[in-house]
């Protein structure tokens, strides 16, 4: 089968970091690794992405090929003017390639991906990924709408997410859909690394975006370390909020216990060397980056919904930086207790690999 994939902004993944000061995000690590998985399971997949500096517009790699647009370099066109001219040179690649199935990334990818379903007569699948509440009122009716187009024109939404699936769900006229997961990918993984230092090192990897809970992260972090000498804090990527939990930090001074890493193309090797993954996100989506800490057996700080409190990680409710404060207290407090829940989150994810997720794509398909 040939399929399409439309609403990656960069493929392979980080093929725009150092580019662009507003990074991709997980959306783009699933569709590489959908794409990666496909492929061995002899499926041809042509992606549609946006062409960075020293790229080719098309390329070609066994069963995979992709095709490269140009964009508008702005955090807030980037995105509209990826999909409107990827919209428009998908015509000429649907006449070459003549894919047999769309699959639709997002909403803006899901309203084109639609059009060009009905246009071409092609079945599209639709992943939300997630919903997020953190825009400007007018910017999430808009994407409101998107999804909802999205799911009309699509023979089936294919779910990653639970939340935004229920969300969805108990908003929108009835539509088919499914719920299936991302997937961690075992190559990526050294399990072999031992714990070599003292101090206790928490971490964040991720867009630094509002959106994503860093600054209030700071604030915990800044209340933790009066209180505690020996403890760390590890920000790995870049955004458009970067210059302001810079100067918090400055303002604080905590350039001794926080440090910058900017974005990374390899995250894993920052979480290898940390004890604790926080993510305080105000979105709803299951991110990849959640999967692999808990593959990796790091204590979990979170304010998703995707694990037992107390059990495989500690649940705060995002926007709460004193109930964040009072978890980070709690790993500082009982550390030895609380990598029990590395083990269990380990555990909980240890069917998510992508050989074996992909076989629930492909059923959809």
């Amino acid at each position: 089968m040939r399929v399409l994939m439309l609403g990656s902004k960069e493929y392979p993944f980080q093929s725009g970091a150092g580019f662009e000061k507003k990074p991709s995000g997980g959306i783009e690590v699933h569709v590489e690794k959908l794409v990666k998985y496909l492929a061995k399971d002899n499926y041809e997949v042509i992606v549609l992405t946006r062409k960075f500096p020293g790229q080719k517009e098309y390329e070609k790699k066994g069963r995979i090929k992709a095709y490269r647009v140009g964009f508008i370099n702005s955090p807030m066109l980037r995105g509209p003017s990826f999909n409107i001219i990827s919209f428009f040179r998908t015509f000429s690649v649907i006449k070459k390639e003549r894919p047999e199935l769309i699959h639709a990334h997002a909403p803006m990818a899901g309203f084109f991906g639609a059009v060009l379903s009905k246009r071409f007569r092609i079945p599209m699948v639709y992943t939300p990924h997630g919903t997020s509440k953190a825009y400007n009122h007018i910017f999430n009716l808009v994407l409101d709408a998107l999804n909802r187009i999205a799911t009309i024109g699509a023979t089936k939404t294919l779910f990653i997410s639970s939340e935004a699936r229920k969300e969805m769900v108990s908003k929108y006229r009835p539509f088919d859909n499914v719920l299936l997961t991302n997937g961690i990918d075992a190559d990526d993984f050294d399990l072999s690394s031992k714990r070599d230092w003292k101090e206790l090192r928490f971490v964040f990897i991720g867009r630094l975006e509002e959106i994503k809970g860093t600054y209030d992260l700071l604030c915990a972090f800044a209340k933790l370390a009066s209180e505690f000498k020996k403890v760390r804090l590890s920000i790995v990527g870049s955004g458009s909020e970067e210059d302001r939990l810079k100067e918090y930090v400055h303002e604080n001074e905590l350039e001794d216990l926080v440090t910058f890493s900017g974005w990374s193309k390899k995250p894993l090797k920052h979480l290898a060397k940390n004890d604790v993954y926080v993510l305080p996100s105000r979105e709803t989506g299951l991110p990849i980056s959640l999967i692999e800490a808990k593959f990796a057996r790091k204590i979990i700080i979170t304010s998703l919904p995707y694990i037992v409190d107390g059990k495989d990680g500690l649940y705060f409710k995002a926007g709460d930086v004193e109930e964040l404060y009072l978890k980070m207290k709690d790993v500082a407090e009982n550390f030895n207790r609380r990598v029990e829940m590395g083990k269990e989150a380990q555990k909980s994810v240890e069917k998510l690999s992508w050989d074996k997720i992909v076989k629930g794509f492909e059923k959809e398909y």
